[in-house]
């Protein structure tokens, strides 16, 4: 289920029910993207200009939007209010749709609508919670991905060589976004740890990452470095297919054999996601980086038979 801004005063804004708005069976498909909608009821004065009742309530707090998350890593409540504290702070949780309060004392609950402190982009949609209806992300049957190969499979390598060869900087980060947000929304399900600020500057960094973390979710151990292979026998002759060799024949060429071992090593003994992410983009800065991946790309998904 989604709410948007209904209505705006300078301080305050009201959220609430339009017409897209399903709370009974959802309105938005798990597979976009929305910002999610956190309250932090921190018990603030109501301000006295604005009436409340039942359906324009008081969340006695403030109200904010997190950057696009995709509705499959809203995998539980639990989940949702994660993400809230972790972007905004201890104390900020997903917002639910009986949040507003009035009457005296504003002691009892009322839906559809509330007014919070702060301000949010008109137009804008957002995930909102309700607690006595299936209209929740975490009730769709979909899902994320089971592993990252099920991301990484879906990539179209024809696709992929033609932008490397022809397109703009811009053109081929623009490919890799939706690689990237897919790894982003997959890690914070599954993980718990959100990468999505790393992503939107660095998609290529993003889609390295994703390989990385394949080896990791495979037991490719790190001491699988240490033997050289053959890069190109490995693509395109008895490796073919073999997790392990399309995996080192992949990164080799990326950032420097070196570089990725140690790397790949800290991230297999326990470095967090983010820290692995955030030392791809520096390293990414000493080569041709949108090139030199697509190549190690085309490459990884060639050998593992995902054409």
């Amino acid at each position: 289920m989604t709410f948007t801004v209904l209505e705006q005063v300078p301080g305050y804004v009201r959220v609430g029910a339009d017409g897209a708005t399903n709370p009974y069976a959802g309105d938005t498909t798990v597979d976009q993207y929305r910002s999610l909608l956190c309250v932090n009821v921190d018990q603030r004065p109501a301000p006295s200009s604005i009436s409340f009742d039942f359906y324009n309530g008081w969340v006695r707090g403030s109200l904010q939007v997190t950057s696009p998350v995709q509705g499959s890593a809203l995998t539980s409540r639990a989940r949702a209010d994660g993400i809230c504290a972790q972007t905004f702070g201890f104390g900020h949780r997903m917002a639910e749709f009986h949040d507003g309060y009035y009457g005296p004392g504003f002691a009892y609950a009322g839906g559809w609508s509330f007014w919070g402190a702060g301000s949010i982009t008109t137009g804008t949609r957002f995930w909102t919670a309700i607690d006595d209806q299936p209209a929740n992300p975490w009730n769709s049957a979909g899902g994320t991905p089971q592993s990252v190969d099920d991301i990484l499979a879906t990539i179209d390598i024809r696709a992929l060589s033609q932008v490397v060869r022809f397109g703009s900087d811009a053109e081929i980060a623009a490919f890799y976004t939706p690689i990237a947000n897919q790894i982003g929304d997959y890690v914070l399900a599954r993980y718990d740890e959100d990468l999505r600020g790393e992503i939107a500057d660095n998609p290529e960094a993003a889609v390295v990452f994703g390989m990385l973390l394949y080896g990791k979710e495979h037991g490719i151990p790190s001491e699988a470095f240490d033997n050289p292979i053959d890069c190109s026998a490995a693509m395109y002759t008895v490796s073919r297919a073999d997790p392990m060799h399309c995996f080192i024949a992949a990164l080799h060429g990326i950032i420097g054999l070196s570089d990725i071992q140690h790397l790949y090593h800290d991230f297999v003994h326990g470095m967090s996601a983010t820290t692995v992410l955030r030392a791809v983009k520096v390293m990414a800065r000493r080569v041709a980086w949108g090139i030199t991946i697509g190549i190690a790309i085309f490459e990884f998904v060639h050998c593992m038979d995902w054409i």
